[in-house]
């Protein structure tokens, strides 16, 4: 069963994890410029950019810092595994190279077994 189909309260908390997904590969994407990595001149929107470069699992934690996650903790107290899902996720779109979608997401709680 899909996160849709299971409850509404569980379709929300998947629009806040949604938003902030694309919160953490915007600040992925604006630390690919700032940081040593040396991306230069990389397009807009920010929460794409790895889309156009090569992500290496070594400048993981460059890009994606625990405190990324604060807003999501506090706006979904006491599910620490919600957070652990989202930082999976995100950190394999970055080495993927591919854009965020929703479905995707919704999939990555399916396959660890979790509703959000």
């Amino acid at each position: 069963m899909t996160v849709s189909g299971e409850c509404a309260s569980c379709r929300e908390i998947l629009c806040q994890v949604h938003t902030m997904v694309l919160r953490a590969l915007d600040i992925a994407g604006k630390r690919m410029v700032t940081s040593r990595l040396e991306y230069k001149d990389l397009p807009n929107p920010t929460w794409l950019r790895h889309t156009h470069r090569k992500i290496y699992r070594s400048q993981l934690d460059i890009l994606i810092r625990p405190g990324d996650w604060d807003l999501l903790a506090a706006a979904i107290p006491g599910r620490p595994e919600i957070i652990r899902v989202a930082d999976t996720y995100v950190r394999e779109l970055l080495i993927a190279g591919i854009p965020h979608d929703i479905s995707y997401l919704e999939a990555a709680f399916e396959q660890a077994g979790i509703a959000p």
